[in-house]
């Protein structure tokens, strides 16, 4: 995707993903929405938004992990299970 991320997770679901896309450099983890401290985001915002290295480390690393080409990849996929269920019945 190539966009720095400033993460909050909101569900225990996205806890890994989360800590997986700090992990890469593309994003920058805050942790669960109850434990944030909330007057530090502005600050954080403004250092990455200063930091036109770190934006860039960060879109580079986005841009490895996610190419946009999911949505694609997936419709691929369901027309080929849909083709083999179509069969299938024949």
């Amino acid at each position: 995707m190539g966009v720095p991320m400033i993460i909050v997770t909101v569900a225990e679901n996205q806890k890994t993903i989360a800590e997986s896309l700090a992990a890469e450099g593309a994003a920058v983890n805050l942790g669960p929405h109850e434990h944030i401290d909330y007057h530090l985001i502005p600050k954080l915002l403004k250092d990455i938004l200063q930091d036109s290295k770190k934006r860039g480390s960060m879109s580079d690393s986005g841009r490895t992990l996610v190419d946009g080409l999911g949505c694609s990849r997936i419709v691929s996929e369901m027309k080929k299970m849909n083709s083999l269920t179509s069969k299938a019945r024949s």
